[in-house]
């Protein structure tokens, strides 16, 4: 399952958070038996963006990314279920080729942070889903297409400045501590570069990331349950539905996008609802 979070990098816009919680999936993973991993939802993520030439923490973000990365991608036992990959120089270009092709997109920006742009309305019009805080234009097409098709968690705009001044003495799930504590002693190296970034969310966490974590990762498997049963749907229904193949040249493969309608007989024929899912094929 394509999962992309392409922006620009900042600390607002947490793709830190996106990475904390890839190292706690590829933690689960490696923890996971053989016949669990059967059962295990491969995820390609890919983040892209740029930092601001001076924008330290931004340049420092990139760089945990990138090793992360490389540990991932570099272990057998993990394979294919994970694979995390860092693009750079994000431009239009790329988008023409990336947002098509996407499943899930990632839109985690701290509540009251983001204006109302037009990057998840790309991904919403090319059928991927979205997760989310209520931010930006999140808000928009919640309105539009209802909260039960988004994936919205975390804190609310009016509960931000509370959950701040709270947060000296708010203690952090467990889970959060092993993730920090993992880039912390070095499993991905390059610790002491990465100090300032363990610093921010564990000292001031100005954007949040710790109070946000756990209902991410609830989040996610919300969203997993919720593919698995868009998949059996889909099979179950095939054969009444009328289908469109779109095709797009995709690195180097070919990936086809199913485009399938039904009519609701309960309004005359008159409404119709869209399922999408994606194969790819060789």
């Amino acid at each position: 399952m394509p999962c992309p979070q392409v922006k620009r990098i900042h600390e607002y816009k947490r793709q830190l958070l996106n990475v904390l919680g890839i190292i706690y999936r590829y933690d689960q993973i490696k923890k996971m038996s053989p016949e669990e991993r059967k059962s295990a939802v491969p995820r390609v993520c890919v983040i892209g963006g740029k930092a601001a030439p001076g924008y330290e923490m931004a340049k420092r973000i990139i760089k945990l990314v990138c090793a992360v990365g490389d540990k991932i991608n570099d272990d057998p036992e993990v394979g294919d279920l994970l694979k995390l990959v860092f693009v750079p120089d994000y431009n239009v270009s790329i988008a023409e080729v990336l947002i098509p092709g996407t499943e899930l997109s990632q839109h985690i920006s701290t509540a009251g942070t983001e204006a109302s742009g037009t990057s998840n309305m790309k991904f919403a019009m090319n059928g991927a889903l979205i997760i989310g805080t209520l931010d930006g234009a999140n808000v928009e097409i919640a309105e539009e297409i209802g909260d039960d098709n988004i994936f919205i968690f975390g804190a609310r705009t009016p509960d931000v400045g509370r959950l701040r001044a709270e947060r000296p003495s708010f203690k952090p799930d467990p889970r959060f501590t092993h993730v920090v504590n993992m880039i912390r002693t070095g499993h991905f190296g390059w610790e002491d570069y990465f100090a300032p970034i363990i610093d921010a969310i564990t000292v001031s966490d100005y954007y949040l990331v710790a109070n946000d974590f756990v209902p991410y990762l609830d989040m996610q498997v919300r969203m997993h349950a919720h593919m698995h049963a868009l998949c059996a749907s889909m099979h179950e229904c095939m054969p009444s539905l009328h289908v469109r193949v779109r095709t797009c040249m995709h690195a180097g493969h070919v990936r086809r996008r199913l485009v399938c309608k039904h009519v609701d007989p309960g309004r005359g024929g008159e409404g119709r609802q869209w399922v999408q899912a994606s194969l790819e094929v060789s």
